[in-house]
C-alpha cells in the first residue's frame, strides 16, 4: 500500500486539475492506465481505477482562506495499492478517506 499526502497553493487552478495532471502523468510513465471511477463536487474531485495491474484512488479537495482566495488550497492524497488486496485495502481507504481534511492556509 501506497498513500502520498500533498497541498499546493501554486497557480494551477481547481481540484480537478490535479486530478487531471496526475492521470496525465500515469498516462505518460505507465503501459496501462484505466479510470473506472470519477465524482466531482464544488470543492473536491476523485478519481480511481487501474494502473498496470495496481488500484489507485486519487482525491483532491480545494480551501480558500477567508482573505487571499485568488488561487485555492489544493489538498490531495493518492492510494495505490495491489488489485488482490482489494477487499481489505477498500475497506481501510473508506477509513481513512473520511477522515482527511483540506489544507487551511499557505507558507508564506
Amino acid at each position: 500500500l501506497e498513500v502520498t499526502l500533498g497541498a499546493d497553493g501554486a497557480a494551477v487552478g481547481s481540484a480537478g486539475e490535479y486530478i487531471r495532471i496526475d492521470l496525465d502523468s500515469d498516462r505518460d510513465t505507465h503501459r496501462s492506465v484505466e479510470v473506472t471511477y470519477r465524482a466531482r463536487g464544488r470543492a473536491w474531485e476523485v478519481a480511481s481505477g487501474l494502473i498496470d495491474g495496481k488500484v489507485f484512488y486519487y482525491k483532491a479537495v480545494e480551501f480558500c482562506p477567508p482573505t487571499n482566495c485568488d488561487i485555492p488550497v489544493v489538498s490531495s492524497i493518492r492510494f495505490t495499492y495491489a488489485a488482490g488486496k482489494k477487499a481489505e485495502y477498500d475497506r481501510l481507504l473508506e477509513g481513512m478517506i473520511g477522515t482527511v481534511t483540506p489544507a487551511t492556509g499557505r507558507l508564506e
